[in-house]
């Protein structure tokens, strides 16, 4: 079944023709991305991540980084590669590096919002237990993120992280539908 989930060539083409169609790089996202995918993980270093980390990665994702490629041309600003290698991001803490976070069950399964009218920013104190179990995905631009989720009951979903602007976190499709929903229209990327 997984065989099926992706084509790296039919992925790979598509590429070529978003590249084709915007050779001045105006779509959102492309002068970071370029359209070009990342270079694949081998299955050896991937099984090592997991074993480091107490996690197995959704299927759909780790198919995806072992036979397509690991981080580079995605939704909005581009993939991460799966072991945040390629994310420096000093305004935001790199949770999924300290020990145990990512084999800490994801809390939520459905909107996560702790800021409330009323409340100021004092009010509430950023909580990193808040997003254990998942991992930085992509970058939406202004502090936000996209995170998927690899422990809980939520693993395999790709979750907007908009603490940034006080937005919380909400929920959205499996890795496959929202990479592919990039594929299908690059415009969404934009939104």
């Amino acid at each position: 079944m997984l065989d099926d989930v992706w084509n790296q060539e039919q992925v790979r083409r598509r590429l070529r023709e978003l590249a084709d169609a915007d050779p001045q790089l105006r779509q959102f996202g492309a002068r970071q991305h370029r359209y070009q995918l990342g270079r694949t993980t081998s299955a050896e270093d991937l099984t090592r991540f997991e074993r480091d980390n107490g996690i197995a990665l959704p299927d759909a994702y780790r198919k995806f980084i072992t036979t397509v490629g690991d981080g580079g041309a995605g939704p909005y600003l581009g993939m991460y590669r799966h072991d945040g290698t390629d994310w420096d991001n000093p305004n935001y803490p790199s949770e999924e590096r300290r020990p145990g976070f990512l084999a800490t069950a994801f809390p939520h399964t459905e909107r996560f919002q702790p800021y409330r009218p009323g409340l100021s920013d004092e009010d509430i104190l950023y909580d990193p237990s808040w997003l254990s179990g998942s991992l930085v995905l992509a970058a939406y631009g202004c502090g936000a993120y996209f995170r998927l989720v690899v422990t809980g009951d939520a693993r395999g979903q790709v979750w907007f992280d908009d603490f940034a602007s006080d937005e919380g976190l909400t929920p959205g499709p499996d890795f496959h539908d929202w990479y592919q929903a990039w594929l299908d229209d690059p415009e969404l990327g934009a939104q």
